[in-house]
């Protein structure tokens, strides 16, 4: 795209026009130049074969994925038997517990405290 100011006389348009095609070659050229000198120094260096088992190699940099856990035991686990028929109780999934939040709510609103449903007077068994 070439930009250029249209003069009044012609006659004045005509060295812009050379000037331009000389700038946008010199720009191409000095591109061209610094592209073959990074190609001429990449070819430069030698890289061992691929193929040679006796090649340097650089070592392997070897970090734990267990270096920065937590050592012991977790001394505030829960019962794994509670939680898991707590989850229990909402069979049907993310609907059971907006069902069950809403329930709650309507209960703070109330007043009145929660009073475990069926399932959970049985702790999860018939």
């Amino acid at each position: 795209m070439r930009s250029r100011v249209r003069l009044v006389f012609p006659v004045f348009d005509f060295p812009l026009l050379i000037l331009e095609i000389i700038v946008r070659d010199i720009t191409a050229a000095l591109a061209g130049l610094a592209l073959s000198a990074g190609m001429a120094v990449a070819q430069d260096l030698q890289y061992p074969s691929v193929t040679d088992a006796t090649a340097p190699v650089p070592p392997a940099n070897y970090r734990s994925v267990f270096t920065n856990t937590p050592a012991g035991v977790v001394q505030d686990s829960l019962d794994w038997k509670r939680a898991n028929a707590d989850v229990g109780q909402f069979r049907r999934g993310h609907v059971d517990i907006l069902k069950w939040e809403a329930e709650q709510a309507a209960r703070k609103a109330k007043g009145t405290p929660s009073a475990p449903d069926g399932h959970m007077q049985h702790r999860g068994t018939p």
